[in-house]
């Protein structure tokens, strides 16, 4: 029986990491905070992880994959890292990810963009370069709120991919 154990950080995602062009097409400053939920293991090897990034109010997904030594895998997103807006001025963050056998990533979790003040189911598909898959959702994105209070709050914990 072979035991693989994997620990991986999530490297910088901030804009002064991946410079401009990040996913929302603003660029931020110094002084993020990102953090990794969750890890998966593709068939190259290859490690992805997911999380989220925060600045201030903001936070979104975060990606970084690594090749099977650890590196940053350069060509995944911008220099092996993806950051995710789910719109102006939203907040959320990634709590899971599978890699399907064809390479491409969903990522999960949840995000509120205003004027909702409360989560919504929210996901993301991206290419095995690191790119958002305009033909899942909504230009890659789907966020789906459940009822009409200020209270309610959803959020993905575990994603799978099925066979078909």
């Amino acid at each position: 029986m072979r035991i693989l154990l994997a620990g991986v950080a999530l490297a910088s995602l901030c804009a002064v990491a991946l410079g401009p062009g990040t996913a929302d097409g603003r660029e931020r400053g110094a002084g993020s905070v990102d953090l990794g939920e969750a890890l998966a293991v593709a068939r190259d090897g290859k490690l992805v992880v997911a999380g989220l990034s925060r600045r201030g109010s903001l936070a979104g997904f975060a990606l970084a994959r690594y090749t099977a030594d650890g590196a940053l895998d350069r060509s995944f997103g911008t220099g092996g890292k993806v950051l995710t807006s789910f719109g102006r001025g939203s907040y959320g963050g990634a709590r899971s990810l599978a890699v399907r056998p064809d390479g491409k990533v969903v990522v999960a979790g949840g995000a509120a963009v205003p004027p909702r003040i409360y989560n919504g189911f929210a996901m993301a598909r991206y290419t095995v370069a690191g790119k958002l898959d305009r033909t899942f959702g909504r230009n890659g994105k789907v966020l789906m709120y459940f009822g009409s209070r200020r209270g309610n709050v959803s959020n993905l914990a575990a994603i799978a991919i099925q066979a078909d």
